[in-house]
């Protein structure tokens, strides 16, 4: 299938496996809440690495606001990573690379659990969960550490990382702590209370605590851009409820540079001023629907 996004203002029309549900089901102008995050925190120069990046289209948007910088790019299922790269190649962007692996706490291999049509959902599976998804496709899989990719790529700084791996994101920490020290990057990472429970047997209480151990700064961010300081452990039981049974803050901003609070405080205010402007508009439409029915029965009254 071929379906054209437009991206920051420019069009771009990527493809995958025909019926692929997180194509099929994108917006037009693609991942809004993710995109307005990427704007607040990647710069023109950043050098970005994108893990989990699926057929390419935060890999995009992170190749276009990063213009004089870098984006590296890891996709570990085979199949997927084809589509990756066919759509950086139709992106026409060349800042991008593309790696075919797994980003994990060691060097070797993972395997990894896919199901047809739903490339987005793939997972790296331990044995007990490959039995129980057995009827599901498998791939043996590289697995890399990003400390020893950026060793062996030469990359002189680390300024942005998403993570989007359905539950691995701890794993992923794990095999990068000289990166985190040296670069101190900006991590944007998924916070998926079902991933990390079934696919990792990970609580959403054991999983915050353990990204607070690596980071100072930590918010979780919900797609209507209200944001939560999980440094504040009195905000942990909202957090915890609203993921868990509302589906809300899915993504948890970690930062060691206190100047990116103030980009997502700002990422905040522009969101609260568009829904005022939203409900104001709203307001007058109701008002003027309301004057055009007391208007007609006026004129009913009369005649």
């Amino acid at each position: 299938m071929i379906k054209t996004l437009n991206l920051l203002d420019q069009e771009v029309a990527f493809v995958a496996t025909d019926g692929d549900y997180y194509l099929e089901s994108m917006p037009p102008n693609g991942p809004v809440d993710i995109q307005q995050l990427f704007e607040a925190l990647c710069k023109e120069d950043s050098n970005v690495i994108d893990v989990g990046a699926n057929i390419g289209v935060t890999a995009v948007i992170a190749g276009l606001l990063a213009s004089e910088g870098s984006v590296l790019a890891l996709e570990p299922v085979k199949a997927t990573f084809e589509y990756l790269v066919r759509n950086i190649e139709r992106s026409k962007l060349t800042n991008i690379r593309c790696l075919n692996a797994a980003a994990s706490s060691a060097e070797g291999h993972v395997q990894v659990v896919t199901r047809p049509g739903h490339s987005f959902a793939s997972f790296v599976g331990y044995d007990e969960v490959l039995e129980r998804y057995a009827g599901y496709d498998e791939e043996r899989v590289e697995a890399v550490t990003l400390d020893r990719l950026v060793e062996r790529s030469g990359m002189s700084r680390v300024d942005f990382i998403k993570i989007d791996v359905e539950g691995f994101e701890l794993e992923v920490l794990r095999g990068c702590p000289q990166l985190l020290e040296r670069f101190q990057p900006t991590v944007l990472l998924e916070a998926n209370h079902y991933c990390l429970n079934i696919f990792r047997r990970i609580s959403m209480v054991d999983f915050t605590e353990e990204i607070l151990s690596y980071f100072p700064i930590v918010y979780a961010v919900d797609a209507s851009s209200e944001i939560l300081d999980l440094t504040s452990k009195t905000n942990h039981p909202v957090f915890f409820h609203d993921n868990v049974v509302r589906g809300r803050f899915q993504n948890l901003l970690c930062a060691f540079d206190p100047t990116t609070v103030s980009a997502l405080e700002r990422l905040r205010s522009n969101a609260q001023d568009a829904a005022e402007r939203r409900q104001t508009g709203q307001s007058d439409l109701v008002d003027t629907w309301r004057s055009q029915i007391a208007h007609r029965l006026r004129r009913k009254r009369v005649t």
